[in-house]
């Protein structure tokens, strides 16, 4: 035998148990009896309102809102409200762009969060740390995803140009002297700086 309570639904639902500015939130309907129509409010969401059951919403500022569920079936309807707060997304910053010589050592340095999690890893010493360190062989735009103390995220990039190693040839002559004479060095570009 089925049992079909003829009732009202008694609106209730769920939400993370984070919410993060910039970040979609997912509300989940468990209102009982089952309800056929759902009509939400969401203060300073987008969207304000949606007539799904289980929607999900962004709040671009953080602070604390309001949002309530009319749930209805053929019986009625009802309305629960709850106060949620948005947290401040963290400000992720990679760094600023840099050059350096191919084949050197960079370090690069993040800030904004308690934990870091960098792309591309490959090459890096450690992905998962503010400032992992890699040699440059080749140009790379370098993304920073940071974490903060309630598990909100933001990220950042920083670009990494490498820049080719000089090269240049070295003329002199003759080729052979005698003791005590002197014979001229020319390095085929002038304009560069040189340490012999």
């Amino acid at each position: 035998i089925t049992a079909t309570a003829n009732a009202a639904p008694v609106t209730a639902f769920t939400n993370a148990s984070t919410i993060c500015q910039n970040n979609s939130a997912t509300f989940t309907d468990i209102s009982s009896p089952t309800p056929t129509t759902w009509a939400w409010s969401f203060v300073g969401g987008t969207p304000s309102t949606s007539t799904l059951q289980n929607p999900s919403v962004i709040w671009s500022t953080p602070g604390t809102f309001t949002v309530s569920l009319t749930s209805s079936n053929s019986f009625g309807s009802s309305t629960s409200s709850q106060i949620i707060t948005v947290s401040p997304s963290p400000i992720a910053n990679a760094g600023l762009d840099t050059a350096i010589c191919s084949a050197n050592y960079l370090q690069l340095n993040a800030s904004g969060g308690i934990a870091y999690s960098w792309a591309p890893t490959s090459g890096l010493s450690n992905s998962f740390i503010a400032s992992p360190g890699i040699y440059i062989t080749s140009s790379l735009n370098f993304s920073v995803t940071v974490t903060d103390i309630n598990g909100c995220t933001s990220s950042d990039s920083v670009l990494a140009t490498a820049l080719s190693l000089p090269t240049f040839t070295i003329n002199g002559g003759p080729s052979n002297i005698c003791l005590g004479d002197t014979a001229e060095l020319v390095c085929s570009n002038s304009s560069w700086a040189y340490t012999w």
